[in-house]
């Protein structure tokens, strides 16, 4: 069942976009992003898979977007993959036949496991980060940005 809810921040939506944005570029660097959550004195460590999903949805909180939060099947389509990555179908079914993302076929179809997924955009996500970075810090170099 999906729901839809606002979420709300408790804390400037600068800084938290400012500290949202370097623990995306950081995550997955000799682990130095870290999400804890405590509750009563109990302290449990978000795993790194779930950390993005966590950022992502607080870089959107921190934007003023409305939430969706949707429970996924453990397999996908093609079709349901393409959806969630905002590619199309066919380059999907690239990514796939190419092993750039993990799939199986059974008979003429590819099916998507959710876990493999969400570690493929997971993964694109830290690498367009890094490749922003590059470009401003060449831009940077060069004169042409900031100023």
């Amino acid at each position: 069942m999906a729901t839809a809810e606002r979420v709300r921040t408790t804390t400037s939506d600068d800084a938290l976009k400012h500290f949202v944005e370097t623990a995306l570029d950081r995550l997955g660097d000799e682990d130095t992003v870290r999400i804890v959550l405590e509750v009563d004195g109990s302290r449990l460590e978000v795993p790194t898979e779930a950390a993005t999903s966590v950022l992502q949805i607080l870089r959107l909180a921190a934007s003023g977007h409305h939430l969706d939060v949707t429970a996924l099947p453990d397999v996908l389509t093609t079709g349901q993959a393409a959806d969630i990555l905002g590619l199309s179908r066919p380059t999907v079914v690239a990514l796939v036949d190419s092993g750039e993302l993990p799939g199986e076929r059974t008979g003429s179809h590819r099916r998507i496991r959710t876990v493999d997924l969400v570690a493929f955009r997971a993964r694109r996500e830290r690498s367009r980060h890094h490749e922003l970075r590059e470009l401003t810090r060449l831009s940077e170099e060069l004169g042409l940005y900031g100023d």
